[in-house]
C-alpha cells in the first residue's frame, strides 16, 4: 500500500529470512490464517526479529506492512472468538496476550518508523508517514480495547504512547491528513480521528461494560470519528471532555478537572447523539435493531442497544456521575458448566417454601457478611470462590481448571451456598497464574434463572418436527427473566430447536401464557438465547 521502492537485499550482510523482499513475501504468505491465534503470534514474532535487524528504513516499513495487512483481518476474529462472538472459534483464556503483543509491537515499530529522521529526508519517505502514524495509533487504541476487554484500564505507557504519536502526527503537519487505513476499510481517517477514536472510548466508562458491550462502543466511536469535535486551547465553557496531552492519562470531565496551562484538546460528541438517538428510539418503540454490520452482526440486538444508550449517556452533557462499580467479597458459591448442566441442575432444584434465599442483592446488603457453609458442601470441583461482584457481573476464583470444560464464552450457572436461586452467566475472562490459580470473570445473563414448560406444534424444519415427536410438542427451556434495565425476558434452546415466529403456550409454575418466538438474539456456547413476545 505504501508504494515505497526498495533493494530486493536490504542489507547485503543480513542473514535473516526477510532480508530478501521476495524470500520476505513467501513467508509473509506462509503465515497460518486460518489459525488466527496462531496468524498473529507468528505476526508477532516477525515483528520483533524485524526490529533486531540494521534494516534500511525503506525496507522495515515495507516488510511492516507486509505483516500488518495480512493478519489485520486475524486480529479482528481473534477478538470476537476471545469475546466468544466468533462462529465456530472458541476463544482462548491467552488469546488477550497474543493480542496485546502483537498490536504493542505494532504499534511500537511504526512509530519507530515515523521517528526516523534520516529517512524522512527523502520525500518518498516522508509522504508516507500520516499512513504510518494513522496505523500507529491504530495499534494502540485497539490495544487498549482490549485492556478493557479484561476489565482492566490501559496502562499509562499507553496513553504516553498514544499522545506521542499524535504529537509527531501534528508536529509533522498531518495530523488532519485524510488516508485509507487499510484497503478494507470503507472511509478515510487521519490522526486526529483515530486519537478520537481512544479519547471517546475512555470516556464511555468502558470500565463498566460488559466486554462484548466493550467492542460494540469501540465500533460505535470508530464509526463516528469523524463526527466529534475536538478544539484546542482553554475552552472552559465547553461542558464536554478535557484531555491534556501534557499528561498522558484518560479524559477528564470539565467543569470537574481543568488544568491550567498545558497542552489541552476538547472533545464533544454534540454531533454524534443525533445521529445515535433515532436507532435507540426505533428500537426501544418495538422496531427492529437495524443489522448494520458496523456495529457489528455478530452481536445482538439487545446488547448493541444497551452499548448504544450506554454512549449516549456519557457522551451527553451530563453524564451518570456514579458508574457500575465492583464489590470485593469473599464467599464460596457452587458452579454448574454447560447448557445442559444448569438446566440439570434447575431441574433438582425446589424452592423451599417460607424461607429466605441469599442472592447477589442480601450480599449488596450484607458486605462481607457471607451465608454460613452447608452442612454436606457440594463436590470440591464445583466450588468456586466469589472474589467481586457488581450489577452486571462476577469475578470468581478456583484452583483447578479442566481445559476442555471451561473456555472463553462458556455458559455458567452459579448460586450461593444455602441459596436455591441459579443465576445465568456467560464466562467473558480467563486468567491461570503460575500457582495454578485460576480468574474467571463472568458476564451475568439472569440472576434468577428457571426452568419452564412449552407446550405448542412442531415447528417445520426443526429438530422436534423431524424426530417425529408428533403435531403437538412438551418440551423445556431455561428462563432468563427480564432484568428490568435493558434486557427483555428470554429462553435458552439447544439449536434446531426452535423457529422464529413458533408459538407455545409457557407453563412457568401455576401460570401459562401463550407466547411467539422472535429471531436468535445471540448463540452462546452451542445454545441458542431468544426473546419472546406474550401474545
Amino acid at each position: 500500500m505504501f508504494g515505497l521502492k526498495f533493494n530486493e537485499r536490504s542489507t547485503p550482510k543480513s542473514t535473516h529470512p526477510m532480508a530478501d523482499a521476495t524470500a520476505a513475501a513467501r513467508l509473509v504468505g506462509e503465515l497460518p490464517l486460518d489459525m488466527p491465534g496462531s496468524a498473529v503470534a507468528e505476526a508477532a514474532a516477525w515483528l520483533e526479529s524485524i526490529e533486531a535487524e540494521a534494516f534500511a528504513a525503506s525496507h522495515r516499513l515495507h516488510l511492516t506492512s507486509m505483516i500488518d495487512e495480512a493478519v489485520n483481518a486475524s486480529v479482528e476474529e481473534l477478538t470476537l472468538a476471545y469475546l466468544g462472538a466468533a462462529a465456530g472459534n472458541q476463544g482462548q483464556a491467552s488469546d488477550w496476550r497474543v493480542l496485546m503483543g502483537y498490536l504493542d509491537r505494532l504499534g511500537a515499530v511504526y512509530a519507530a518508523i515515523a521517528e526516523d529522521s534520516a529517512a524522512l529526508r527523502n520525500p518518498e519517505f516522508a509522504a508516507c508517514m500520516p499512513l504510518v502514524l494513522v496505523r500507529a495509533i491504530r495499534a494502540i487504541t485497539r490495544s487498549m480495547k482490549i485492556s478493557w476487554l479484561r476489565y482492566l484500564p490501559p496502562d499509562r505507557a499507553s496513553w504516553e504512547a498514544l499522545v506521542r504519536c499524535y504529537r509527531t502526527s501534528r508536529g509533522r503537519g498531518s495530523a488532519k491528513t485524510m488516508v485509507l487505513a487499510y484497503a478494507e476499510d470503507s472511509e478515510q481517517t487521519c490522526g486526529l480521528h483515530e486519537l478520537t477514536v481512544g479519547v471517546m472510548l475512555a470516556a464511555a466508562a468502558p470500565q463498566s461494560l460488559t466486554p462484548r458491550q466493550v467492542e460494540i462502543s469501540y465500533r460505535i466511536a470508530a464509526a463516528h470519528r469523524g463526527l466529534f469535535t475536538v478544539n484546542a486551547g482553554h475552552e472552559q465553557h465547553w461542558r464536554h471532555y478535557l484531555f491534556n496531552l501534557d499528561d498522558a492519562s484518560p479524559p477528564a470531565r470539565l467543569p470537574d478537572q481543568v488544568v491550567a496551562g498545558g497542552d489541552l484538546l476538547f472533545f464533544s460528541a454534540e454531533a454524534v447523539l443525533p445521529q445515535l438517538q433515532p436507532i435507540v428510539e426505533r428500537s426501544t418503540s418495538g422496531v427492529a435493531m437495524m443489522a448494520d454490520a458496523q456495529f457489528g452482526l455478530e452481536f445482538g440486538a439487545i446488547e448493541k442497544l444497551s452499548a448504544l444508550e450506554h454512549v449516549l449517556k456519557f457522551w451527553d452533557d451530563s453524564p451518570p456521575s456514579r458508574r457500575d462499580e465492583r464489590v470485593r467479597i469473599n464467599t464460596k458459591i457452587q458452579v454448574e458448566v454447560g447448557g445442559a448442566a444448569i438446566r440439570k441442575a434447575l431441574e433438582q432444584g425446589t424452592e423451599p417454601e417460607n424461607a429466605e434465599t441469599p442472592s447477589l442483592s442480601m450480599l449488596e446488603l450484607a458486605g462481607d457478611s457471607a451465608p454460613a457453609a452447608p452442612a454436606n458442601p457440594v463436590a470440591p470441583l464445583n466450588n468456586w470462590i466469589l472474589t467481586d461482584f457488581s450489577t452486571r457481573g462476577i469475578g470468581a476464583r478456583f484452583s483447578r481448571r479442566l481445559d476442555r470444560w471451561l473456555r472463553v464464552g462458556s455458559l455458567v450457572g452459579f448460586k450461593l451456598e444455602r441459596s436455591e436461586k441459579w443465576c445465568v452467566a456467560i464466562v467473558r475472562r480467563l486468567r491461570t497464574d503460575a500457582r495454578n490459580q485460576t480468574d474467571v470473570g463472568c458476564e451475568i445473563l439472569a440472576k434468577s434463572a428457571r426452568l419452564v414448560k412449552l407446550e405448542g406444534m412442531a415447528s417445520a424444519g426443526t429438530l422436534l418436527d423431524l424426530a417425529g415427536s408428533g403435531p403437538i410438542v412438551r418440551t423445556e427451556a431455561v428462563m432468563l427473566p427480564d432484568d428490568g434495565l435493558h434486557a427483555r425476558a428470554s429462553l435458552l434452546f439447544e439449536p434446531g430447536t426452535n423457529a422464529p415466529g413458533q408459538s407455545f403456550v409457557l407453563h412457568d409454575g401455576d401460570n401459562a401464557r401463550r407466547i411467539r418466538l422472535c429471531t436468535v438474539a445471540e448463540s452462546m456456547d452451542g445454545w441458542d438465547r431468544v426473546e419472546f413476545d406474550v401474545l
